[in-house]
């Protein structure tokens, strides 16, 4: 099911188009738009990076329309370092968020107990500075159809991952970051504007959604735990920097995109995350 709507949103992740709302109708509710995402993922056949979790914080879930956060994929090929330049395409809404991106050294697999904070605590890695870039790959923009961003693979544009940070900071529930554009200062936030009081409940919940994840996360996943300074409108042209309480931060050079005909955009990833 969905494979009409799956190609549709396929094909304008590569060509920098946006598909029509009429041309999606067939998709009436979340249970509906992540078919979609599984028929993506299955017609991509694209490695994963991981994944990104939408919505965290209760005014994004009031504007979409949805009563939980939700899950989407991050493709390997949308990862770069901090840095590099990243490729956006002038006919979609793009926007940069600055997040933590928890990285998993072993696997949380699909169980029926519910996972404990030691648990996941035991799997992460590292907490890395980061920017989730967002792109609307349909029309008419994303409030009220928050079952139409789950689809779009949650909106996920690509991550710049930046420094490694110090575990037992990025717990604090007043762990803070600040983003600037262009030299100026634009957002100040902290794990506060999202529902998680602790970086690791982000964690904790995708893991007792496997459903939501293909099954469950792997070791070297990446998760993206939610914006900490809203989302930020970027354009080709614009560069990004962003401080994490002085601990590391993450930067990203933006640039349009330049089309191939085999694949879209070419950004400079994919990235080694572990």
């Amino acid at each position: 099911m969905f494979e009409t709507e799956a190609r549709l949103l396929w094909s304008a992740r590569q060509s920098g188009e946006t598909v029509a709302q009429a041309d999606l109708a067939a998709i009436k509710n979340v249970e509906d738009a992540y078919g979609v995402q599984a028929a993506m993922l299955a017609l991509a056949d694209a490695p994963l990076a991981g994944w990104k979790l939408g919505a965290t914080a209760p005014a994004t879930m009031a504007l979409l329309g949805v009563g939980e956060p939700f899950a989407g994929p991050v493709f390997a090929r949308d990862v770069v370092q901090s840095g590099a330049q990243f490729a956006l395409h002038p006919g979609q809404i793009t926007m940069v968020e600055t997040e933590l991106a928890v990285v998993l050294g072993a696997p949380l697999p699909a169980r029926n107990a519910p996972y404990t904070r030691d648990a996941v605590a035991g799997a992460v890695a590292e907490v890395r500075a980061a920017f989730e870039i967002v792109a609307l790959r349909f029309d008419g923009g994303p409030g009220g159809n928050g079952h139409l961003v789950i689809a779009d693979g949650a909106i996920n544009g690509g991550v710049v991952l930046g420094d490694v940070l110090p575990n037992e900071a990025t717990r604090d529930p007043e762990f803070a970051a600040s983003l600037a554009v262009n030299g100026d200062s634009r957002a100040n936030g902290g794990m506060e504007t999202t529902i998680w009081d602790d970086i690791l409940d982000a964690v904790i919940w995708l893991a007792d959604r496997p459903g939501f994840c293909q099954g469950g996360l792997n070791a070297g996943h990446l998760i993206m735990a939610g914006t900490m300074t809203g989302m930020n409108p970027i354009a080709a042209g614009d560069k990004a920097k962003a401080d994490f309480a002085g601990n590391g931060g993450v930067e990203a050079i933006f640039v349009q995109a330049e089309l191939t005909p085999e694949a879209g955009i070419s950004n400079a990833g994919p990235a080694d995350v572990g």
